[in-house]
């Protein structure tokens, strides 16, 4: 679901806020924000694909294991890779210490850091790594909001051979409502 994804990108900015590491403030959720010069370090956050399977069958709830990137960046000098490492274990401890990320998901683990790459920008020439976590969460489909009361059933059973096609047995339940 996008909106829990969503939730889940804003959870992690808030957490690494207030973490205090060295990129501040300049924690971004969307991958479209070009960075420049003033902005560096800086933590973007974006979505990565979804594994989804059936959790229970009624009601109908997914378990979902997001892939979650913080991408970390700085400017590339001669510091660049500890300047990265510093930064990444910052955004290590203070997601490991709420793996719940402000209840936004059963559980996040980190899965994956991706090798250093160097980016040329037309704003800014800078370094780069990525955090790979994997999220957990459940959701319920469809929206229980949205449901109509159960009032009544129909069912038919065949309980045994014959050529017929009239039911052997007929049940039809109205459900008391309160």
């Amino acid at each position: 679901m996008s909106a829990q994804r969503k939730a889940i990108r804003h959870a992690m900015k808030a957490m690494l806020i207030a973490a205090g590491t060295a990129a501040g403030e300049r924690v971004f959720t969307n991958r479209g924000h070009a960075l420049n010069e003033q902005q560096l370090p800086a933590i973007v956050i974006v979505n990565g694909g979804e594994q989804i399977e059936e959790h229970t069958k009624a009601p109908l709830e997914y378990e979902r294991e997001a892939e979650i990137r913080v991408e970390i960046y700085v400017r590339r000098e001669d510091t660049a890779d500890d300047d990265l490492d510093d930064l990444a274990d910052e955004v290590e401890q203070a997601i490991f210490f709420d793996e719940s990320v402000e209840c936004t998901v059963e559980k996040v683990r980190l899965t994956g850091v991706s090798e250093t790459v160097v980016e040329a920008d037309a704003n800014v020439d800078t370094a780069a790594i990525a955090l790979t976590y994997t999220a957990t969460y459940f959701t319920a489909q469809p929206d229980a909001e949205g449901l109509f009361d159960l009032e009544h059933v129909h069912a038919e059973y065949e309980t045994g051979g014959g050529d017929n096609e009239v039911p052997e047995a007929v049940d039809d339940i109205a459900i008391p409502t309160t």
